[in-house]
């Protein structure tokens, strides 16, 4: 059985994807979001081996920044999955600027 061929309007791939206003605006934020929340990986790290010189607490960092992605991943989809996508980017990122700002 042959599937079927639908006319492609404009160009395929990563080009046209970004040809559309609304993807190119939320693709670009995700990127500097997560650009952000790499840095701030990058800096706890440092910082928490300036503060205490030894590796155990560079170990005890990383593990307080993965174990809640691991743990809170599977509820975190089911949901995701049932919300409006844009609102769940939205208000994870505004939770992380207001956790980073927390921090002395």
């Amino acid at each position: 059985m042959d599937p079927i061929r639908l006319p492609v309007e404009g160009p395929g791939g990563f080009r046209g994807a970004l040809a559309h206003t609304a993807f190119r605006n939320i693709w670009f934020s995700q990127l500097a979001a997560q650009l952000a929340d790499k840095f701030l990986l990058f800096s706890l790290i440092i910082l928490a081996y300036q503060i205490s010189g030894g590796s155990t607490s560079v170990a005890v960092t990383l593990l307080a920044y993965t174990v809640p992605a691991v743990l809170f991943a599977p509820p975190a989809g089911v949901i995701a999955d049932r919300v409006n996508r844009k609102q769940i980017m939205l208000w994870c990122n505004i939770g992380r600027a207001a956790v980073v700002a927390l921090i002395p």
